[in-house]
């Protein structure tokens, strides 16, 4: 039991580590990441389900439906560690990255898979409990007829919700392990199947909020909403009745979500050692055939490079080009509801003191667009990502300024596309002016080199080569966190001109005339700020 507690230990630690990416690197620090990790997820837990709970409670306690605000909830307590531990499931409990040690160790396969599982559901039970907590507080301030009685009830409720995100996060791991464990593009693979899922997420969300905003302005029929989650999925309904003491709907809570978590645990503990044997394993190929080789430039070759790594590293894909993703599926959503979105801005254009939106839709839209771009940040770690091999391009016959304009080239592709295809079919959603959309569309291809090429510069003031995998330089490098403040003061600074052109009476296309004007200069001077100041600190690290 001795070693399986600490095997138990070290993939619960690991886990909050990697889920929060924590670690700093440093051995001093290791030594209190785990801690820091847990403390950090408590707090943020705690911190959103209090913001959502207390603001529904006493909402809802006015029209009679504390229960809908436990649906809501519960709901969010059981699906929200879905999002952090779906993934976990394969990185964690799949992983083939030390199989041979892990399998060598004085224990049983079975007692590797179960610590674990385990590890994953102590994490999705840490965030459920975290939700229901304040839900509970919440209920009970707000007059719920349970009062704090309810509150160990949700705790005790969290208890077996938790296994469900855990269920789910084993089947979708196996899943995914084996399909893409003898496909070529691995990492690719796993990148779509993260994709889809945000979307899916993202279009659910862009849904539900649309479906409740048209509830909302026919009246919030408390009752209707309460019978339309009963029936629409009853163990949400069962869930918040056992919350408010029916034992017996405890008991089925418990059964529904305790046994597909047992049936699976078994079923893979049967084969486990097998799969990771399977999963580990390397087939070579014997279809090589001879064939020409294509010649290319330096500067492609580089541009290459630097798109294969960031299109085959998830983290990468995820974190950096998360702006991209979300200008996306803004823009799709708008194209989808664009008839939902005419009426809704005819009402609001027509209503008292609202005129003034219709003026300003451009430059909202405008903003959203240069936000997203914004945190784009594939520039500002691409120096950072080389670590120890980046002498390799210092020593290739290439120049500096071939080598930027690559690094800097692709973040620019990347936001610039996005910024090309969205732009017009958010003018078409929104039915803007011709040349509202040709002012969006000059400013838009104009902030993508600036934000490339600072981003660029950034890094090789703040590099980092010495971390010790490619996610920590992602999502915790200096240079992602000054790149994002740069580019938000930047924002702001446009704001600025804009508001200053509203009150020299200028209008919406004269902004964006002036604004790439401005970017134009600006790009011109980054353009040499990187050859000047840049290079000497390339050559410097």
């Amino acid at each position: 039991m001795q070693a399986f507690f600490a095997l138990l230990k070290v993939s619960f630690k690991s886990l909050l580590i990697t889920t929060l990416n924590f670690g700093r690197g440093k051995k001093r620090q290791k030594t209190i990441s785990g801690v820091g990790a847990l403390v950090l997820l408590s707090v943020l837990m705690l911190f959103i389900s209090a913001s959502y709970s207390f603001s529904l409670a006493f909402a809802f306690a006015a029209l009679g439906g504390l229960d809908v605000m436990l649906m809501l909830m519960i709901m969010m307590a059981t699906l929200f560690p879905l999002a952090f531990v779906l993934f976990a499931g394969q990185s964690l409990v799949f992983s083939t990255k030390d199989v041979d040690l892990v399998l060598s160790l004085p224990v049983s396969a079975f007692s590797i898979m179960l610590a674990r599982v385990l590890a994953l559901y102590l994490e999705a039970l840490l965030m459920c409990e975290l939700l229901l907590l304040p839900a509970g507080v919440a209920y009970a301030l707000a007059g719920g007829a349970a009062g704090f009685a309810i509150v160990p009830l949700l705790l005790l409720l969290g208890v077996f919700l938790a296994l469900v995100p855990t269920t789910l996060s084993i089947l979708f791991g196996s899943i995914v392990s084996l399909v893409v464990a003898r496909l070529r593009f691995k990492n690719l693979l796993n990148i779509l199947f993260s994709l889809l899922l945000v979307v899916g997420i993202l279009a659910l969300s862009f849904s539900f909020s649309f479906t409740m905003s048209a509830g909302m302005e026919q009246t919030l029929d408390i009752d209707g909403l309460r019978n339309s989650f009963a029936q629409g999925f009853p163990p949400l309904a069962w869930a918040t009745q056992a919350a408010m003491g029916n034992w017996g709907l405890m008991a089925a809570v418990a059964a529904l979500c305790l046994a597909p978590f047992l049936i699976i645990t078994w079923v893979f503990s049967r084969f486990y050692k097998t799969m990771l044997t399977h999963l580990g394993s390397h087939y070579l190929r014997q279809d090589y055939k001879l064939k020409s080789m294509r010649s290319s430039g330096a500067f492609s070759a580089l541009l290459r490079k630097e798109a294969r790594r960031f299109f085959t590293t998830p983290a990468y894909v995820l974190n950096s080009g998360i702006g991209v993703l979300l200008t996306m599926v803004a823009c799709g959503a708008a194209v989808l509801y664009r008839g939902r979105i005419a009426e809704f801005l005819d009402v609001i254009v027509q209503a008292e003191g609202a005129a003034f939106l219709q003026d300003y839709l451009a430059a909202i839209l405008l903003a959203a667009i240069l936000f997203f771009g914004s945190i784009t940040t594939i520039s500002s770690v691409s120096i950072s990502l080389e670590g120890n091999c980046l002498w390799i391009l210092k020593a290739a016959p290439v120049s500096t300024g071939t080598l930027f304009g690559a690094k800097a080239g692709l973040n620019t592709i990347v936001s610039g596309a996005a910024a090309l295809v969205c732009i017009p079919l958010l003018g078409w959603a929104f039915s803007l002016p011709a040349a509202q959309v040709a002012a969006m569309l000059g400013v838009g291809l104009l902030f993508a080199p600036l934000i490339a090429m600072m981003g660029l510069y950034i890094n090789l003031l703040f590099p980092r080569l010495d971390a010790e995998n490619e996610t920590i330089v992602i999502k915790q490098s200096a240079s992602v966190l000054v790149h994002m403040v740069v580019s938000f003061l930047l924002l702001l600074a446009f704001g600025g001109l804009f508001a200053l052109c509203r009150v020299l009476g200028l209008g919406f296309v004269a902004f964006g005339g002036i604004a790439c004007l401005v970017l134009a200069g600006l790009n011109v001077l980054a353009a040499v700020l990187l050859r000047g100041s840049g290079a000497r600190r390339f050559a410097a690290l």
